[in-house]
């Protein structure tokens, strides 16, 4: 039992530092090599637990989906407004702010994605990268996106999926090179953005 607790460890531990260097490099430029080293790990054995690279890349995104959607029903079910909660926690995750706002900010970590949550949108932007160059490994994306529109459509207000929609378009803006992090343009269309998904209301009876 222990030396399974240990196998699966170590294979969280590669697919968590193939996750770093996409989010730093670029999924294109991640290496078995590089992986490995990140991982503390030697190349026989990352190769133990995945084959290949593909296979990696593969997993990794798998990997990252299912931690993606873990953080986000986590922030919804702490979100106390029912209304717009998915968008909201895609924004914290992707566009979280650079200092909080203020002493008592609450800094919630993401379980099970070992990212600082400010290198999250590199991530989102390497997977995009890699989707135009094979569209079928990035399917569990693809899939968590298809569940999340249901929810938002679920909902009633197309202004939240207009929102979702903006949140991807300056991520694909970062992707092409028109605006980057640094550009004060992005921290003020990232703040327009967060304001435009922001409970307008408290909760009523009717919508609990």
């Amino acid at each position: 039992m222990a030396r399974a607790r240990t196998s699966a460890a170590t294979r969280e531990a590669i697919l968590e530092a193939a996750t770093r260097v996409a989010s730093r490099e670029g999924i294109s430029a991640m290496t078995l090599e590089n992986v490995a080293l990140e991982a503390g790990v030697s190349k026989g054995g990352l190769l133990h637990h995945f084959r290949g690279k593909e296979i990696l890349i593969s997993s990794m995104i798998e990997h990252f989906a299912k931690s993606v959607r873990s953080a986000l029903v986590e922030r919804v079910a702490r979100d106390p407004s029912p209304r717009g909660r998915w968008v909201r926690a895609f924004v914290d995750l992707v566009l979280p702010r650079p200092v909080p706002e203020s002493a008592d900010a609450e800094a919630v970590p993401v379980p099970g994605v070992d990212l600082a949550l400010a290198s999250m949108n590199n991530f989102h932007t390497s997977v995009l990268a890699a989707l135009v160059e094979n569209p079928e490994l990035v399917a569990p994306i693809r899939n968590m996106g298809f569940e999340i529109r249901r929810r938002i459509v679920a909902e009633g207000d197309p202004e939240q999926l207009i929102s979702w929609l903006a949140i991807d378009g300056l991520l694909l803006w970062k992707l092409f090179g028109f605006i980057g992090p640094e550009d004060p343009d992005f921290e003020s269309i990232a703040e327009a953005l967060r304001a435009r998904v922001r409970p307008r209301e408290s909760p009523t009876e009717d919508e609990t």
